[in-house]
């Protein structure tokens, strides 16, 4: 609804349909149901309680939708998602009883250390190439590696840091030591309230940098919202969704999360002004609609190492944008840990066969994390298997490819958001390319939907 620029009236009308249809999909698909794979209707069956949940949680924005309709319009619109809600939970109720059959607890009221997620490792492979693009034998290869390198970096940068500072501590001696330091002298806002004026002023910054290092429109802009409610408890900082590709000037938003503001330092504000938007996600989405690219590369297939890689380049490449700061640099090496050890955590959960519980423990005893934060991170990882090793893979490769390739920094970013969405193995071939080539493959290959005027 956010995003969603149509008159407020027929976004009303469009939401009570596609809450009432849900029913409508649910009896058409049931039939077929018998075919899935137990451990896939379990799955299946266990998000219905969390789905449900956040149904709950979204009720508490319908206010903000649709009051200027009325207050039937609203209670038209809470009721129909306390309905829908209801109703998953009756459709997990049916499949438990009629297709899982075998008694077993349900996934709330089994215990972290008791709950496995492990794929078969084919299972694993298959996910990680042939949707993300990611190779498991390349991760499995140089991931306890690259731990032990962004470890060291964190502990090198706080060296750095207390120097440049002037604060008489003691040299950490753990990530978390670290991170402690950044809670002392960077910590969290006050108040939500100061949280978003915060951001608000580092996006100013930020936009102005990516507007001298990207092509972008002069009228663009970025927001900063609250959290949807639904993503509270997975998105324990912030994160960044797309505007509506018809509203002009083009407007996107990044949201931080106020329910979980006494967790997130300055370090996370400034981070997020600059991966979900200037040079980062936001600047994706505004390219997307702009350039004058093939359909196919707007839409894209295995590009997300190249859009979270992108996106994670950006907070070392322009750390220097708060250069008065002499905290960020280890916010930004501490942020790089914390990437390389979600590929760790992701390889617990889905491939090693290690419990939630041993999850959530790496990210509280590697990052210092608090539990409720650590198991919001886990949580995200359960909902998105292996998407969350696409950022250091390909930050990691983009990064080693711009120093192969002779890239100077304004160049490489101009370049990263210029070639839309591809697979790492096509963004290596298109940087092979002749300078002329790469303007023909850009501009002159249209896909056939773009032929057929679609």
């Amino acid at each position: 609804m956010r995003t969603d620029c149509r008159p407020l009236q027929e976004r009303f009308q469009d939401f009570l349909l596609r809450a009432k249809n849900q029913q409508t999909i649910w009896e058409t698909v049931r039939p077929f149901m018998k075919d899935i794979a137990r451990k896939d209707l379990i799955r299946w069956a266990d998000g219905l309680t969390f789905a449900a949940q956040d149904l709950r949680w979204i009720e508490e924005e319908v206010p903000d939708w649709f009051t200027p309709l009325g207050e039937e319009a609203v209670d038209q619109a809470k009721h129909a998602l306390s309905e829908l809600a209801d109703r998953m939970l009756e459709w997990q109720t049916w499949a438990r009883a009629e297709l899982i059959t075998e008694t077993a607890p349900a996934v709330e009221q089994v215990p972290d250390a008791e709950r496995f997620v492990q794929m078969e490792e084919d299972e694993y492979r298959r996910l990680l190439h042939d949707k993300l693009g990611v190779e498991l034998d390349e991760l499995q290869a140089w991931y306890e590696q690259e731990i032990e390198k962004t470890r060291a970096d964190v502990l090198e940068c706080a060296a750095r840091a207390i120097r440049q500072a002037g604060v008489d501590e003691p040299l950490p001696q753990t990530v978390g030591a670290a991170n402690e330091l950044l809670w002392k002298y960077a910590g969290p806002c006050d108040s939500p309230e100061e949280m978003f004026a915060r951001a608000k002023v580092y996006l100013a910054r930020t936009r102005a940098l990516a507007h001298e290092y990207v092509d972008l429109p002069e009228d663009e802009q970025c927001v900063c919202l609250k959290v949807p409610s639904q993503l509270r408890e997975s998105y324990p900082w912030g994160g960044y969704e797309n505007g509506d590709v018809h509203q002009r000037p083009i407007v996107g938003q990044m949201f931080l999360n106020q329910y979980n503001y006494q967790q997130i330092t300055d370090g996370w504000i400034k981070m997020n002004a600059m991966h979900e938007t200037y040079p980062g996600h936001h600047v994706q989405f505004v390219r997307a609609i702009t350039d004058p690219l093939p359909q196919t590369l707007k839409i894209g297939a295995k590009h997300i190492p190249l859009i979270e890689g992108t996106a994670h380049r950006t907070e070392r490449a322009f750390e220097w944008i708060f250069g008065e700061d002499p905290w960020f640099p280890l916010f930004v090496a501490y942020r790089r840990h914390h990437t390389s050890v979600r590929i760790k955590a992701d390889l617990m959960l889905f491939y090693f066969g290690k419990s939630v519980e041993d999850a959530t423990r790496l990210y509280m005893d590697e990052l210092g994390f608090a539990r409720h934060v650590a198991r919001g991170q886990v949580q995200s990882q359960l909902n998105t298997p292996g998407y969350f090793t696409c950022y250091y893979y390909g930050m990691k490769k983009l990064c080693d490819w711009e120093a192969e390739f002779g890239y100077n920094k304004k160049d490489f970013t101009e370049l990263l958001f210029s070639i839309g969405n591809m697979s790492m193995e096509n963004v290596r071939l298109y940087l092979e390319l002749s300078e002329e080539d790469k303007e023909r493959f850009r501009k002159d290959f249209p896909s056939l939907l773009m032929e057929a005027g679609a």
